[in-house]
């Protein structure tokens, strides 16, 4: 989540950051010990009124609407970037199953904030957005799951798969790399972001994960697993990668590269190709908070 050309700083800026988990269906999050509740349940309202702007379509006649989760599955934030990045991450689905993503976050500027929308598809088929506003979200195209090999065939119950769906999603690494080659190993949440079991169709099980940066906790990577029934063949596991980034992105399964990012003509800034993956830097607004900490520099930065 980051769209400033500084690049990430280590780790050791950041541990004093408090980070407390909670299990589903409460959201994840991630909060820095000094920034007050109240303030954060401000910008939460702010973030929660922004994504509610969008309404999502899986069909060009907008008949099978996409349903939004009210709350955040993850809150974080980058004490490093723009002042103080905080942000909060929104999934929706169609009849169970994760069919799209948002990171909404701002941050302090001038004695205003700027609100920003980070969106990516996580639908097999092209989403039809619709929002008030000159910025659009517009895909053209849906994203393509793969095979995840090896893998075991999905268990017979929720709880089984649910640990072959954290064991699976240990098996991944990834990195991120910026335009000197320079490279930050990327740390995968412990649960998910997001866990679902379809209530139609050949997906009857999967989850969202996360990696995130180490100078901060905003995602880079989304990481959706699913499992797949057949008629004529065993259930399987299939996996797709969601981009959050401006840099270069790498994803490995037990050591073997299998999705990439890469920066280019087709992999632009603030959108890709399809536009399945969009960002922009939405508005500025009044203020909602308190006085926001100036980010700690990077020695030798």
């Amino acid at each position: 989540m980051r769209y400033s050309t500084v690049s990430p700083v280590s780790a050791s800026l950041v541990l004093a950051l408090a980070i407390h988990f909670c299990v589903t269906p409460h959201p994840l999050r991630a909060q820095a010990p000094d920034s007050p509740a109240s303030d954060r349940d401000k910008l939460l309202t702010l973030h929660r009124a922004d994504v509610a702007q969008y309404s999502l379509f899986r069909d060009p006649g907008k008949k099978e609407k996409l349903s939004l989760k009210s709350e955040s599955v993850y809150r974080w934030t980058n004490p490093t970037r723009s002042g103080g990045q905080v942000g909060d991450v929104f999934i929706w689905t169609y009849e169970g199953r994760a069919e799209a993503i948002a990171s909404i976050f701002s941050h302090p500027e001038n004695g205003r904030r700027v609100l920003c929308h980070e969106l990516h598809s996580l639908s097999p088929v092209s989403i039809v957005s619709e929002r008030v506003s000159p910025n659009l979200w517009q895909p053209k195209g849906g994203i393509t799951t793969r095979l995840l090999k090896p893998s075991p065939e999905p268990a017979d119950t929720p709880v089984k798969r649910l640990i072959q769906l954290r064991n699976m999603a240990r098996d991944f690494k990834a990195r991120s790399v910026d335009e000197r080659g320079e490279q930050w190993e990327l740390r995968l949440l412990p649960q998910p972001l997001y866990r679902y079991e379809a209530t139609t169709g050949d997906i009857f099980d999967g989850a969202v994960f996360a990696f995130v940066t180490s100078a901060g906790t905003d995602p880079e990577i989304a990481l959706k697993i699913e499992a797949t029934r057949a008629v004529s063949k065993p259930s399987e596991w299939r996996f797709a990668a969601a981009r959050f980034s401006d840099l270069n992105l790498y994803l490995r399964y037990q050591d073997q590269e299998v999705w990439q990012m890469v920066r280019n003509h087709d992999n632009e800034f603030d959108r890709n190709r399809d536009e399945t993956f969009r960002f922009y830097r939405d508005r500025v607004v009044d203020e909602v908070v308190g006085a926001t900490e100036e980010p700690k520099k990077a020695a030798g930065n």
